[in-house]
């Protein structure tokens, strides 16, 4: 369900794109520009975090707590790291308003899905994952918590599946590109104009 409610926002968000525009771009070019460099370090920041937390759980998920390396930062790097990608895939439409939207987005919907997660995780390893909630933030990355494993094993299987989906932030840096084109060329009608 969390990644279908994902889905239709993501194509709500583009679909709204479609009609508007950035109003950097006529005011203040140079901003619109340093949006969209920093959004695609912010996609590719994105995208390089999920496939290093899929390299930790990749295998591992369903058969042991994982708690090293991403997982020793904070509880949910898949999502801080899908966070940053999708913000910065935002920001390449070089407004803030896509960004905020996509923010407001993760604030209000991923903590119940995180809720809902660690309810899971407290039935399945009860205690270690009390001492781990405990130790380990929920958001933001405490880096003297900072653990590694020696070795990992990987299902390549899994971890391919989990590679295409990283690798969504880079091919969605394309959209903005082709948009924005297709209104300079008038194909597409700007209906709004947004900072």
């Amino acid at each position: 369900m969390r990644i279908l409610i994902s889905r239709l926002y993501i194509a709500l968000i583009a679909g709204a794109f479609l009609f508007i525009h950035s109003s950097w771009e006529t005011r203040a070019p140079w901003v619109a520009t340093l949006f969209f460099v920093i959004g695609i370090f912010m996609a590719g920041v994105g995208c390089l975090g999920r496939v290093w937390c899929s390299l930790h759980i990749a295998g591992r998920k369903q058969q042991q707590l994982v708690t090293d390396g991403p997982y020793s930062l904070l509880r949910n790097p898949l999502y801080f790291f899908s966070f940053i990608g999708a913000t910065g895939v935002a920001l390449t439409t070089g407004t803030l308003l896509f960004p905020a939207v996509v923010g407001l987005a993760f604030i209000l919907y991923y903590p119940k899905v995180i809720a809902a997660e660690e309810v899971t995780l407290r039935k399945i390893h009860g205690e270690a994952f009390r001492q781990y909630a405990a130790n380990v933030p929920c958001w933001f990355p405490r880096l003297e918590g900072w653990n590694e494993a020696a070795t990992l094993t990987v299902g390549p299987a899994i971890f391919r599946r989990h590679l295409l989906s990283a690798l969504w932030f880079v091919w969605a840096l394309g959209v903005p590109v082709t948009v924005d084109a297709l209104k300079h060329a008038r194909w597409l009608p700007i209906w709004w104009e947004s900072y």
